[in-house]
């Protein structure tokens, strides 16, 4: 990510939620860390399916070892849900932005991180296996560590349904309003641990991009998509199987 695109999506929130006193939100796939702040009396609620990664969190006030794609929450219980970079790691992400869907409140907002797989890095990381995943976070970015011990990164699924264009199906399919957006691409990202890899990245996304003739874009996005007053068909709570 970039903290430029990060700040930006932040201030959205803020003002978004500003007349919001107390606020229950879920963190779906919430494993050890978050990345946004919200209001101190902010009720956080994490869903990981790895119980490592949960007993490593602590900004979450309660936690549920649970996997997304299948634990069904109370309908309208959530005022926000936040799902960071964890849709393209499972194989029905659907399933998942379905749950999301019931279990918000009319007037709730789902935030959303993703790579774009219409992107020279996402049709990249659908197209390899998982062993060069792990190569380029422990050479690219220099995390030493990457994929020991339940660390990122996790395997990819990149489904098409969680492209742009499937989440904005999704949310027309699910009586949503999309309320914000905002695409970035890796590079910057990239160059801060890496530059030459960093300079090689942009040059062929550059000509990747030139002869895609607009098909390819920026590696990365957020949306935020909100719940209208209508609320979809309502599930029974709890888990499901597997």
């Amino acid at each position: 990510m970039t903290e430029a695109a990060l700040q930006q999506l932040q201030s959205f929130l803020n003002e978004k939620l500003a007349n919001q006193e107390c606020l229950l939100m879920l963190e779906a796939g919430c494993g050890s860390a978050t990345y946004l702040k919200l209001k101190p009396k902010t009720h956080f609620v994490g869903i990981d399916i790895s119980e490592e990664q949960l007993e490593r969190n602590q900004f979450v006030d309660e936690k549920i070892l649970g996997d997304i794609q299948y634990y069904r929450f109370p309908a309208d219980l959530f005022d926000a849900i936040i799902c960071w970079n964890v849709l393209e790691h499972v194989p029905k992400p659907d399933l998942a932005l379905q749950n999301f869907a019931i279990a918000l409140k009319p007037g709730g907002l789902l935030i959303l991180s993703l790579p774009n797989l219409y992107s020279v890095k996402g049709m990249t990381t659908r197209l390899t296996p998982h062993w060069m995943h792990v190569l380029m976070y422990r050479y690219g970015y220099r995390i030493k560590d990457a994929g020991k011990d339940g660390r990122a990164p996790f395997k990819t699924y990149l489904r098409r349904s969680i492209s742009p264009n499937g989440i904005l199906k999704f949310a027309q399919n699910n009586r949503m309003d999309l309320v914000y957006k905002s695409f970035y691409n890796i590079s910057d990202y990239l160059g801060t641990h890496n530059r030459i890899l960093g300079k090689v990245y942009k040059l062929i996304d550059r000509f990747a991009r030139a002869i895609s003739a607009g098909w390819l874009g920026d590696s990365e996005f957020y949306m935020v998509l909100s719940k209208k007053n209508e609320s979809p068909i309502s599930l029974p709570g709890g888990p499901l199987p597997a």
